[in-house]
């Protein structure tokens, strides 16, 4: 398991504006009205109310000061919340499909063995992403937008003038605060394809004009048009907003989420083209025959104990002695499809069989004659597990604390906590992907082979 830990001590910023502060106030047809104190904005805070649309107004780049997005010196992107709801987007990787220069390396089910999830195979400009934030503090989890304000997106060199941005460029959310203006709720619920569902609920209660309590909460059933891929959360986030004085603001957000995850198999290895499609063997087999290369069969070495659910009464079995077959071309004597490679390894064996190129139409010929079960994949297929083949906890903790003194000094201070426990199921690391066919007409009870010429998987069972 990895886990993730992360502290970050407040930090503290003083602005002091040198000149007039930003200032909004209803118009109304009293005089009365208009001689009231005009709403002095924080610098330290986006206004998400100016967004027009999917228009955003100012961001919090370069300095965490509120900026127009027209001065900020950096190629800066943002999703506003209109934008984000009128195209369902409902993660930071499906956010990230819309903005500028932004490039996702597809994921065949093997980038999860490492823990990563989504993170590392973002790239903006050509450039390895920087970890993923939130209010500018790094968050170890694909954060969903159920919470959230808006994305924002920074590229390019200039991205490391905000946060811990680096030139590769950063992914930002805003959570949502709680408002003390008005109680709101909100309900949706949303249906696609393949049986995947989405609620979420937004709850804002204004307690006081000093306090209001806001929650959000999200249960979202995603399944894929790919064999048992799903991804799974359920997250939560209760956030408040204290107004103690004049000019003082404080702002508490806490969110707590667990993300399951099962990542297809795309990638099928081949270990099945050596193979003459005819060779089988009825028992033990003392010493590796002399055509085992031409015939494409190798042999089980020692103590290599396997355990097939629902054979043998479910026992663990010593298979040394037992035939397999192998991939074309894993030894320059071992054939493709029946023929050899002339000249350096074609690299066949383990390589994907789906979308193999430089390969003639034939070279699976024997395999499909001799095994009648094997066929060649679609692309809907996978070998991937039932369960889980990554998943995660995580808790975010987020404070902060703003106060105006006078009109022009601005002081503010925020600090963050954020945990993530990472599992994953490395059995994608240890062969599942590769595809054999069982040649053994008896098992090593002596008992008939039940899956006998059937295309089989074999992995170790390990989590980490």
């Amino acid at each position: 398991m990895k886990s993730r830990n992360l502290l970050t001590a407040a930090a503290a910023w003083l602005a002091v504006l040198a000149g007039p502060v930003a200032t909004g106030h209803a118009q109304t047809a009293s005089a009365a009205s208009a001689k009231d104190d005009p709403v002095a904005l924080s610098p330290f805070s986006v206004n998400a109310s100016r967004d027009q649309g999917f228009v955003a107004a100012s961001a919090l780049a370069g300095g965490r000061l509120a900026t127009d997005l027209k001065d900020t010196p950096a190629a800066y992107s943002v999703l506003t919340r209109d934008f984000i709801e009128a195209l369902s987007l409902t993660t930071l990787t499906s956010a990230q499909q819309w903005t500028t220069g932004f490039n996702e390396i597809e994921d065949d089910g093997r980038q999860n063995q490492f823990g990563d999830g989504e993170r590392g195979r973002r790239t903006f400009r050509g450039v390895s992403s920087n970890q993923q934030q939130i209010e500018f503090f790094p968050a170890y989890y694909d954060y969903d937008s159920y919470n959230l304000e808006r994305f924002d997106f920074a590229r390019g060199p200039n991205s490391i003038l905000f946060g811990s941005g680096s030139m590769g460029g950063t992914a930002n959310g805003l959570f949502k605060r709680a408002n003390t203006a008005k109680s709101t709720g909100e309900f949706t619920q949303g249906l696609s394809s393949w049986e995947s569902f989405r609620n979420t609920v937004d709850l804002n209660w204004a307690l006081s004009p000093k306090f209001a309590v806001r929650f959000n909460g999200m249960w979202d059933d995603a399944n894929t048009w790919r064999d048992v891929e799903y991804y799974n959360r359920r997250a939560a986030t209760l956030t408040a907003t204290y107004r103690p004085w004049r000019g003082g603001n404080v702002r508490a957000t806490a969110e707590t989420g667990h993300n399951h995850r099962n990542a297809s198999l795309t990638f099928m290895g081949d270990r099945v083209s050596g193979w003459d499609g005819t060779t089988t063997f009825s028992g033990f087999i003392p010493a590796t025959p002399a055509n085992a290369n031409a015939t494409g069969i190798s042999l089980f070495g020692a103590n290599n104990y396997i355990f097939s659910p629902g054979v043998m009464g479910g026992a663990i079995v010593d298979w040394n002695g037992y035939a397999q077959t192998q991939g074309g071309n894993t030894t320059a004597a071992v054939p493709v499809g029946g023929q050899l490679v002339v000249g350096p390894s074609a690299n066949v064996a383990a390589n994907a069989i789906l979308g193999a190129i430089n390969l003639p139409d034939s070279w699976l010929q024997n395999v499909l004659r001799g095994a009648p079960k094997f066929s060649i994949p679609a692309r809907t297929r996978s070998n991937s597990l039932g369960g889980d083949s990554w998943e995660t906890t995580f808790d975010n903790l987020h404070l902060g604390f703003d106060q105006q003194v006078g009109k022009h000094l601005f002081l503010g201070a925020s600090g963050n906590y954020s945990r993530s426990a990472v599992l994953t199921h490395f059995t994608v690391a240890r062969g599942l992907n590769n595809v054999f066919i069982d040649i053994n007409r008896l098992l090593p009870n002596g008992q008939a082979n039940p899956n006998f010429l059937t295309p089989y998987s074999e992995s170790t069972q390990d989590f980490d």
